[in-house]
């Protein structure tokens, strides 16, 4: 039997293993993306599949299956696998992950419209100070704050050390607090619109 017809005979039984995990998962969590996983974990195990093994492919499929959909949970887990471990052990309830996007929806957080107009002018500023800089230090800047990235991530896609790295991001931040202090900024937490 070709992969393509093992897919099709076995798309129940993923459905059924990303329905049932998701009964055990947080309602944060969208159903879909788990039925996602399991077809991605399904189309695995169809193309991994020896029948010459004798294993009945319903069996191998469901450990593949499942697997992927376990593994696409711990991949968009907000929570580190340490962490998580310690809230199971202490019986709390896990913290939904905060939708930075959508402020209205962070728990314990009213802030006036102002609040949020004033942090959107810092915002802007901060982007189009950034932007006065030369490409390398735009770049560094960038993986760093916005991307996350280490310095000694950042050197190995520039091809220079971490040291390098280091000392581009204090001359980057120095020409910034010159721009500032040009346009007469001491701090960003005066800045209203």
């Amino acid at each position: 039997m070709d992969a393509q017809q093992l897919v099709i005979d076995a798309l129940p039984l993923a459905a059924n293993i990303a329905r049932n995990i998701s009964r055990r998962v947080p309602s944060y969590v969208d159903p879909r993306d788990l039925r996602q996983e399991a077809c991605l974990g399904l189309l695995d195990a169809a193309l991994r599949y020896d029948a010459a093994k004798g294993v009945p492919f319903q069996a191998f499929a469901r450990r593949r299956i499942s697997g992927a959909v376990l593994d696409g949970l711990r991949r968009e887990d907000h929570l580190s696998r340490h962490m998580r471990d310690q809230i199971n052990a202490d019986g709390t309830e896990v913290p939904p992950p905060i939708q930075l996007t959508d402020p209205d929806k962070i728990v314990g957080r009213h802030a006036l419209p102002e609040d949020y107009a004033a942090q959107a002018e810092r915002d802007r500023l901060v982007a189009d100070a950034i932007d006065t800089l030369p490409e390398r230090l735009r770049v560094v800047l960038r993986a760093h704050y916005f991307d996350g990235k280490f310095m000694r991530e950042i050197g190995g896609e520039l091809g220079v050390s971490d040291g390098r790295v280091s000392h581009l991001h204090c001359r980057a931040l120095n020409l910034l607090r010159e721009y500032f202090e040009m346009l007469g900024v001491t701090s960003l937490a005066e800045v209203r619109p």
